[in-house]
């Protein structure tokens, strides 16, 4: 019997049912395309999932106000396919013995049922070729991070280039150029913000493991920082936006790191994202360097090594001293801070790294042993940091870090095989200690996030207990 098609959110979206398995078997037959059902489970599960997303997902990838978030859910204005992304991701931190009692016995990997609904709702809405919506980019990016946490591999990085040009076609890099949004009220627009920046930092992530270029140049984006703390943002307080931008003068981005920690949010948001901003360089300028090595480009990535040195001159000595400042900093503070930091001493390690092309050490004219060395040294400071980071830290904190440890431990070991990295035939004890300390940060990140168990080499570790 034909049934007539509804709009996601709408009609027989959610039925209630304690075989989760069965619903999703059910939701991914023939009748998905025609009603738009997602998946069947009991309200308790939805709150259960929607609680795990605000409190492991959403501190790292924040796109929601969840005072909005819930109204819409209860008048059905969520489309279903977001939820599955969400759920997607959520469900991966619901603890082995809470699985099956949650979403019923049939229920073992719910992720993966949630994201094949996500992609099949997906692909349904692009049939239809509608206009993209700002939850259609939520949607996308939800996935894009399912993926890239999942397998980092060829899929990821051709989602990730999709969800930005969606965040491009619907003008989210370009939030404050021009004409002002008088239909947005101050909340809403800073929703955009975060948005277009949780794109943006999916689109670093990715291309900078892969060594790819990037979606969307810096200098391109009219899109102010965030005004306001995550946890402001997501109890949907709001203000006007500060409009600040990164500097376009990248020879002297330590100047923008000075003015940006002194009006930066609440929670240090925006250093987070000045850190990711010079990795995005360092990853730019190597790529351009090995592929046409001129001595203009030289040149630049010379001066790019020496920010981090101008940085600590130009900002307060305790900002890079990684124990938490117990009268200044919340925990979340801390974590966002580590975090950054960790950002900013990898970002040296790839500045620093020995090219192989010889015409690029030509131009450059320096070193090649030396630049190791500085960076076997950045490696250690990597790993000094997490004699200060709280086990506490791992279920929130951006899965990104767990590819920095990952390429970190590979820099290291090298050395530590090589006749640079031993004495009298031993390795060096520093060494050892930080590979044992990105050893166990990893691990600990593996029981949240499954590109940490890739990246460890062991896929069968344990979930969230």
């Amino acid at each position: 019997m034909h049934q007539e098609e509804t709009r996601p959110g709408e009609g027989l979206s959610w039925i209630e049912s304690a075989n989760f398995g069965r619903a999703v078997e059910y939701a991914t037959g023939s009748l998905l395309a025609e009603t738009g059902i997602a998946f069947a489970m009991s309200e308790n599960a939805k709150d259960e999932l929607i609680n795990i997303y605000f409190t492991h997902v959403q501190p790292t990838y924040p796109m929601f106000c969840r005072k909005s978030f819930e109204h819409d859910l209860a008048e059905r204005r969520i489309p279903d396919m977001l939820l599955n992304a969400m759920f997607a991701i959520s469900s991966r931190f619901i603890p082995n013995s809470k699985v099956q009692v949650l979403l019923g016995k049939s229920c073992t990997m719910p992720w993966n049922s949630f994201a094949r609904l996500a992609e099949r709702q997906q692909r349904d809405q692009e049939d239809r070729n509608a206009p993209i919506l700002l939850n259609d980019v939520k949607t996308a990016a939800l996935m894009t991070l399912y993926e890239y946490t999942n397998f980092p591999g060829r899929r990821a990085w051709m989602m990730v280039g999709i969800v930005v040009r969606m965040a491009v076609a619907i003008g989210l890099h370009h939030v404050d150029y021009g004409e002002q949004r008088l239909s947005l009220s101050d909340l809403e627009l800073e929703e955009h913000r975060f948005v277009w920046w949780t794109v943006w930092k999916l689109d670093s992530a990715i291309n900078t493991l892969t060594g790819a270029p990037f979606g969307l140049e810096n200098d391109s984006i009219r899109t102010a920082l965030v005004s306001i703390s995550v946890a402001d943002f997501t109890a949907g307080n709001s203000t006007k936006s500060t409009r600040h931008f990164f500097s376009t003068d990248s020879e002297r981005s330590w100047k923008s790191a000075q003015h940006l920690f002194n009006t930066d949010t609440e929670d240090g948001m925006n250093m987070y994202l000045f850190a990711v901003c010079h990795l995005r360089r360092v990853s730019a300028f190597r790529q351009l360097l090995c592929a046409n090595p001129t001595p203009q480009l030289a040149r630049h990535f010379v001066v790019l090594r020496n920010t981090l040195s101008c940085m600590r001159l130009a900002l307060p000595v305790w900002y890079f001293e990684p124990a938490r400042q117990s009268m200044l900093e919340t925990p979340n503070k801390h974590r966002l801070r580590l975090e950054t930091l960790l950002i900013l001493y990898i970002s040296q390690i790839h500045v620093s790294l020995p090219g192989t092309n010889t015409g690029l050490e030509d131009l450059i004219k320096d070193g090649g042993l030396s630049n190791w060395q500085a960076c076997i040294s950045m490696g250690e400071d990597i790993a000094a940091i997490f004699h200060h980071w709280k086990p506490g830290y791992f279920a929130g904190a951006d899965p990104m870090i767990s590819t920095i440890i990952w390429f970190t431990t590979l820099i290291l070991t090298i050395h530590s095989m090589s006749v640079y990295g031993r004495y009298e035939d031993v390795p060096d004890v520093g060494v050892v200690n930080a590979l044992d300390l990105l050893s166990l940060a990893l691990n600990n990140f593996a029981q949240h996030w499954q590109i940490s168990r890739l990246l460890s080499g062991n896929n069968h570790a344990p979930g969230p207990m």
